[in-house]
Parts: structure tokens; C-alpha cells; sequence
């Protein structure tokens, strides 16, 4: 509207434009819709051609003024209108950190008047106790235990492994950068449309898969499942990670899909699961991951070999919740890769 009108157009004043007397591009908007995309890719290559501020250098994304009356306006009546009209239960926000906090206080009174229980999540990368007031969003993407995910059970190529106690140390760092109420809600992950799905960063392991998927349900918050990850898809980095969904039956990981509904339902039927309390145990090999909620223990051996680990007192008579087997003895033989969420019996 503003290429077009130029001062005449109402949202004139929603951008940041450079010099008023100048045009926004070196060529009108018909001129521009006539040229192809090659053309128009080069036009813009160089951004001294453009007569208005960007988005991360991006030239089709003009920065937009959001504390403009007018524009704020107009975003706020989008974000209403969704849940007047199709009773969406809330929005996830792209780049939140990226926008005014005086935006987003407007948007959460605005979302909340029209549904007191809409989600409110922003995709924030690093600490984000400023937007986590009560007065902006519910919760963000919690990346904090993403990254140590992908270096312990992955590991990711790109970033260095941890080890059993570094892994430790960042889980209980992310537990304590937000109060109980804030981790309860968090939207936890291990890949997105952002990021190489899971199976890619565990070498096309599915054991890994399932330990670092285990670990993300058994921490506080709203697990999420990136779609076709609980049926074996893989990718790396985009376009990679973003294929069309596998609906092929013949052609999905069965084993993987049944391990997902499992786990669903003992989130569903164990509080434990969501509680935000910790409790780390040693065990002498450093690939082996042991920690216990409440009545759950769980374990994981994170290598290749087997070996035999000491149970604590309490999970002498157990059952794995998982494989439904019970055990009854003090010690345990342990597999390569082996996964188990004991509970007391």
C-alpha cells in the first residue's frame, strides 16, 4: 500500500522510511511487476537501493513500527480475530525477542480478554526471564535443554558433546533459571522446523532417539512430538527437515510409533513425569544416566557395551513401565542402549 500510495497510504508512518523525499525503490510498482524474479532478486541485492529499514537484511521484510497506533492496531485485531472466529487455543510467536516487551503486554490483554486459557509461547532462543513476568507469555520454546540434549545423546556434529555430569550441570542450570510455575508450562523440544530432526543428529540411531525423546517427556513442561519424528523420519538441516509427512504405512518405523504411544500414555497416568523435581544418582560409568521422580527411576545407557549398575533400595521390586517386565534384585544388566522408566512396586 505504501510503494503504491506513498505518503497518501494510511500506514505511511508504520515503516521506518530512510529519506521521505526519496522514492522506496529505484523502479514503481508496475515496472516491478513486470520484471522476473531474477531481476528482482538483483535489484535487491544491493540494500542501499532500498529508501526503508529491513528485518534482518531481508529486503522483502520491511521493520515494522509495532508501537505504532495504527499497526498495532492491526496485529492485535489479527490475533484476536483467529479466536473469535475459529476458537484456536493460542499462538506461538516467531522471533519474540525481537519485538518491543510494551508490544507484547498489549498483545497478551488483548488474546486473554478474548480466551482467558489461550497459550502464549514464544520462540526464544536464550534466558528469557524478562518475557516470563506474568505479563507477556505463558512460556517459550525451551531451547535451554535442547542444545544439552542433542551434546549428550546425540551428539550434534556442530557443537561439543557433553559429558554425564556437564549434562547434569546445564539440566539443573535450565530447572533453576525459571520459578516451578514457568518450567510447568514451558514447550519443550528436541528438533523443530528450525533445527536437523533428531534421528539425524543420533546418526540415524533410533535407541538414541528414544533416550533423548524419554529424557524431554520426563522433564516439566508440554512435551512436543516434531510431526513424523515418532514414526522414524529424519532430515538434516532445511530444506532437509521440512519434507512432506510420510503417510505410507509400509515405509514408517512401526517399533518407534508403538515406543511414542507408550510413552503418551505413561506421561498421561504418572504425575511424576511433570513433576519439576529432580533427583540425580551416581553411577561409576559416565555413560550411564540415572535419576529418580518420586516413584519413577529411570535409567539410560548412553554407549555400545553392556554393563551392570546397583539399583537403589527402593527399586528392588520393580516395573519398567516401558516393556511392562518386573524386576525383583538388587543389581541390573544393562544393554547397549538400553532405556528403562522403572516404578516401585
Amino acid at each position: 500500500d505504501v510503494l503504491k500510495k506513498g505518503k497518501d497510504s494510511p500506514y505511511y508512518d508504520c515503516f521506518y522510511i530512510i529519506d521521505e523525499d526519496k522514492p522506496l525503490l529505484p523502479v514503481d510498482t508496475d515496472q516491478l511487476k513486470t520484471m522476473s524474479y531474477h531481476e528482482v532478486k538483483a535489484l535487491f541485492k544491493d540494500l542501499d537501493h532500498l529508501n526503508y529499514r529491513t528485518f534482518a537484511f531481508t529486503p522483502f521484510m520491511p521493520k515494522v513500527k509495532t508501537m505504532h497506533p495504527a499497526m498495532q492496531a492491526y496485529f492485535l485485531d489479527v490475533a484476536t480475530y483467529w479466536i473469535k472466529h475459529f476458537d484456536i487455543d493460542g499462538w506461538r510467536l516467531d522471533v519474540s525477542n525481537e519485538i518491543p516487551h510494551a508490544f507484547w503486554r498489549a498483545f497478551r490483554d488483548a488474546v486473554k480478554a478474548e480466551k482467558q486459557d489461550a497459550y502464549i509461547v514464544g520462540e526464544n532462543w536464550d534466558d528469557s526471564m524478562p518475557w516470563l513476568l506474568g505479563d507477556q507469555y505463558d512460556a517459550v520454546m525451551n531451547y535451554e535443554i535442547l542444545f544439552p540434549i542433542w551434546q549428550f545423546f546425540g551428539p550434534h556434529p556442530d557443537f561439543k558433546p557433553l559429558s554425564k555430569h556437564d549434562f547434569i550441570e546445564r539440566i539443573n542450570q535450565a530447572l533453576f533459571t525459571y520459578p516451578d510455575h514457568i518450567n510447568e508450562a514451558m514447550y519443550n523440544l528436541v528438533d523443530s522446523h528450525d533445527t536437523a530432526r533428531i534421528k539425524h543428529i543420533c546418526g540415524q540411531s533410533e535407541a538414541k532417539v528414544k533416550m533423548a525423546y524419554a529424557f524431554m517427556y520426563a522433564f516439566p513442561g508440554s512435551p512436543s512430538v516434531y510431526y513424523g519424528d515418532e514414526i522414524g523420519m529424519s532430515g538434516g538441516h532445511d530444506p532437509k527437515n521440512r519434507q512432506c509427512m510420510n503417510w505410507d504405512k509400509t515405509n514408517q518405523a512401526l517399533d518407534i510409533q508403538a515406543f511414542f504411544k507408550r510413552l503418551n500414555q505413561i506421561r498421561k497416568t504418572e504425575k511424576a513425569m511433570r513433576s519439576t523435581w529432580f533427583h540425580w544418582l551416581d553411577v561409576d560409568d559416565d555413560r550411564v544416566l540415572m535419576f529418580q521422580k518420586d516413584t519413577l527411576l529411570f535409567i539410560m545407557n548412553h554407549q555400545t557395551k553392556t554393563t551392570t549398575i546397583n539399583l537403589p533400595k527402593p527399586f528392588h521390586h520393580a516395573i519398567d513401565l516401558l516393556s511392562e517386565k518386573t524386576y525383583q534384585q538388587t543389581t541390573l544388566s544393562l544393554k547397549a542402549y538400553d532405556l528403562l522408566i522403572l516404578k516401585q512396586t
